[in-house]
């Protein structure tokens, strides 16, 4: 009598998934309250983007979908002293260092 060894492929294949497919899986987005920026928004980890932020109070419950598009920089010379204004900022310049330009670019 010839036995098949394919129903034994099949068990141990979808053994090997049910232990791998698990160890696929991202985390959850989870909001970080410890880096709060001046105009409210919180650095969220785990979001699959690089870096994100989000309002923490933000209820996004109607909306149906969510584009995310790139965004346009642009990098001038700031006068000297702009962006320390203490309290939240109503500057309209923000110094970043060539190294910060470099990463944002």
């Amino acid at each position: 009598m010839k036995t098949s060894l394919f129903p034994v492929l099949c068990v141990t294949a979808c053994a090997a998934l049910t232990l791998v497919l698990p160890a696929c899986t991202t985390p959850d987005p989870a909001i970080d309250p410890g880096g709060q920026t001046y105009d409210g928004m919180v650095p969220v980890r785990d979001s699959g983007m690089q870096d994100a932020w989000v309002k923490p109070d933000i209820d996004i419950s109607t909306y149906r979908q969510v584009l995310l598009l790139p965004a346009e920089l642009q990098f001038r010379a700031t006068r000297p002293g702009a962006g320390r204004s203490p309290g939240p900022s109503h500057d309209d310049s923000f110094p970043l260092s060539p190294g910060d330009q470099k990463r944002l670019a």
